[in-house]
Protein backbone atom coordinates (compact mmCIF):
# COMPACT_ATOMS: atom_id res chain seq x y z
CA UNK A 1 0.00 0.00 0.00
CA UNK A 2 1.19 3.51 -0.77
CA UNK A 3 2.01 5.25 2.51
CA UNK A 4 1.46 8.96 3.19
CA UNK A 5 5.06 10.06 2.55
CA UNK A 6 5.19 8.32 -0.84
CA UNK A 7 1.75 9.65 -1.75
CA UNK A 8 2.90 13.20 -0.96
CA UNK A 9 6.03 12.77 -3.11
CA UNK A 10 3.91 11.40 -5.96
CA UNK A 11 1.54 14.37 -5.70
CA UNK A 12 4.48 16.79 -5.90
CA UNK A 13 5.87 15.02 -8.95
CA UNK A 14 2.51 15.17 -10.70
CA UNK A 15 2.60 18.96 -10.39
CA UNK A 16 6.15 19.24 -11.71
CA UNK A 17 7.74 19.80 -8.32
CA UNK A 18 10.45 17.65 -6.85
CA UNK A 19 11.69 17.06 -3.36
CA UNK A 20 15.31 16.92 -2.28
CA UNK A 21 16.77 13.43 -2.75
CA UNK A 22 16.78 11.43 0.43
CA UNK A 23 19.76 9.24 1.17
CA UNK A 24 19.08 5.71 2.26
CA UNK A 25 21.35 2.73 2.43
CA UNK A 26 18.40 0.39 2.78
CA UNK A 27 17.93 -1.48 -0.49
CA UNK A 28 14.70 -2.96 0.87
CA UNK A 29 13.23 0.53 1.32
CA UNK A 30 14.23 1.42 -2.23
CA UNK A 31 12.59 -1.78 -3.49
CA UNK A 32 9.39 -1.06 -1.56
CA UNK A 33 9.22 2.47 -2.99
CA UNK A 34 9.76 1.08 -6.50
CA UNK A 35 7.04 -1.54 -6.03
CA UNK A 36 4.65 1.16 -4.76
CA UNK A 37 5.44 3.21 -7.86
CA UNK A 38 4.83 0.20 -10.10
CA UNK A 39 1.52 -0.50 -8.31
CA UNK A 40 0.31 3.06 -8.96
CA UNK A 41 1.45 2.87 -12.58
CA UNK A 42 -0.22 -0.51 -13.16
CA UNK A 43 -3.41 0.72 -11.48
CA UNK A 44 -3.51 3.70 -13.84
CA UNK A 45 -2.99 1.39 -16.83
CA UNK A 46 -5.86 -0.81 -15.69
CA UNK A 47 -8.09 2.23 -15.14
CA UNK A 48 -7.47 3.38 -18.72
CA UNK A 49 -8.06 -0.13 -19.99
CA UNK A 50 -11.52 -0.24 -18.38
CA UNK A 51 -12.42 3.40 -19.11
CA UNK A 52 -14.35 2.71 -22.32
CA UNK A 53 -16.30 -0.28 -21.06
CA UNK A 54 -19.98 -0.12 -20.19
CA UNK A 55 -20.78 -0.43 -16.47
CA UNK A 56 -21.51 -3.98 -15.38
CA UNK A 57 -24.08 -5.22 -12.88
CA UNK A 58 -21.45 -5.59 -10.16
CA UNK A 59 -20.96 -1.84 -9.79
CA UNK A 60 -24.27 -0.62 -11.19
CA UNK A 61 -22.96 2.78 -12.31
CA UNK A 62 -23.28 6.10 -10.54
CA UNK A 63 -20.90 7.80 -8.15
CA UNK A 64 -20.60 4.80 -5.82
CA UNK A 65 -19.83 2.55 -8.76
CA UNK A 66 -17.05 4.88 -9.89
CA UNK A 67 -15.57 4.91 -6.38
CA UNK A 68 -15.56 1.12 -6.12
CA UNK A 69 -14.19 0.76 -9.66
CA UNK A 70 -11.36 3.11 -8.67
CA UNK A 71 -10.61 1.04 -5.57
CA UNK A 72 -10.69 -2.16 -7.62
CA UNK A 73 -8.26 -0.66 -10.15
CA UNK A 74 -5.88 0.28 -7.31
CA UNK A 75 -6.05 -3.27 -5.98
CA UNK A 76 -5.42 -4.69 -9.46
CA UNK A 77 -2.31 -2.49 -9.59
CA UNK A 78 -1.10 -3.76 -6.21
CA UNK A 79 -1.65 -7.39 -7.23
CA UNK A 80 0.12 -6.89 -10.56
CA UNK A 81 3.11 -5.30 -8.80
CA UNK A 82 3.27 -7.89 -6.03
CA UNK A 83 3.21 -10.85 -8.43
CA UNK A 84 6.17 -9.82 -10.51
CA UNK A 85 4.63 -6.84 -12.22
CA UNK A 86 5.77 -5.57 -15.58
CA UNK A 87 9.43 -5.16 -14.66
CA UNK A 88 9.17 -1.49 -13.82
CA UNK A 89 10.03 -1.96 -10.13
CA UNK A 90 13.34 -3.61 -11.03
CA UNK A 91 14.34 -0.66 -13.20
CA UNK A 92 13.17 1.95 -10.69
CA UNK A 93 15.02 0.20 -7.84
CA UNK A 94 18.21 0.16 -9.89
CA UNK A 95 17.84 3.87 -10.65
CA UNK A 96 17.14 4.77 -7.01
CA UNK A 97 20.22 2.89 -5.83
CA UNK A 98 22.37 4.36 -8.65
CA UNK A 99 21.21 7.88 -7.79
CA UNK A 100 22.00 7.35 -4.14
CA UNK A 101 25.46 6.04 -4.96
CA UNK A 102 26.07 9.34 -6.75
CA UNK A 103 25.03 11.33 -3.67
CA UNK A 104 27.91 10.05 -1.56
Amino acid sequence: MLDASHAADLALLRHGQTTAPQKTKDAAAARKAAENFEAVFAGQMVAHMFAGLKEDALFGGGQAGEMYRSMLNEEYGRVIASTGGIGLADQVTAQILAQQEGLK
